[in-house]
Order: structure tokens, then C-alpha cells, then sequence
């Protein structure tokens, strides 16, 4: 996939994830946070050290209600990305 429809992807997701209600209500909902988390497991394997990618994951974690994840994969992105300002942003932002 190349680097910019990779970035639109993310900011897309991020935003969906971001304006919507954080409760979960229809099959559908689930299905498509099942297939954000392998998006986003793919994006955080394959470019770890991508701080958006890590942001989104989390995103979607906390879209799907579930924060002790969201916080987790938010550690995570600290632990790879010491040096990305968006992640610690993020995690500063969120506590």
C-alpha cells in the first residue's frame, strides 16, 4: 500500500473512531472494530515504529470499550516509539 493512502487510512479510522459514540450496538459495529484491530495489529507489526498507528489501535480499543486495552496498547506504543511526540501527546492527553 503506499505511504499516503496508508496515512489517510489512518487518519480516517482515527476520526471514525474519535466522533462516534463509544458504545458498541449492532453486529456490524463489532465486525468492523474486529477488522480495524487486524488493520491496525498489521500496521503496528509491519511499521512499529509509526506512532499514528499506535494511537489508532488504541483509538479503536477505546471506541470498543475497552480502556484497560486502549491503555495497554498506548504503553506499548510508548515502549516502541520513545521518541514519537504524537504518542506521548496522546497518552498525556488521555490520563
Amino acid at each position: 500500500m503506499p505511504q499516503h493512502l496508508f496515512f489517510l487510512l489512518l487518519i480516517l479510522l482515527s476520526s471514525y473512531f474519535f466522533f462516534f459514540s463509544p458504545q458498541v450496538n449492532s453486529d456490524a459495529e463489532v465486525g468492523d472494530i474486529k477488522k480495524a484491530r487486524l488493520l491496525l495489529r498489521s500496521v503496528t507489526t509491519t511499521n512499529p515504529k509509526h506512532g499514528p498507528g499506535w494511537i489508532a489501535a488504541a483509538r479503536v480499543e477505546e471506541f470498543a470499550g475497552k480502556i484497560v486495552a486502549a491503555r495497554a496498547v498506548m504503553k506499548q506504543g510508548c515502549e516502541t516509539c520513545p521518541e514519537s511526540e504524537d504518542v506521548w501527546l496522546e497518552v498525556r492527553g488521555r490520563i
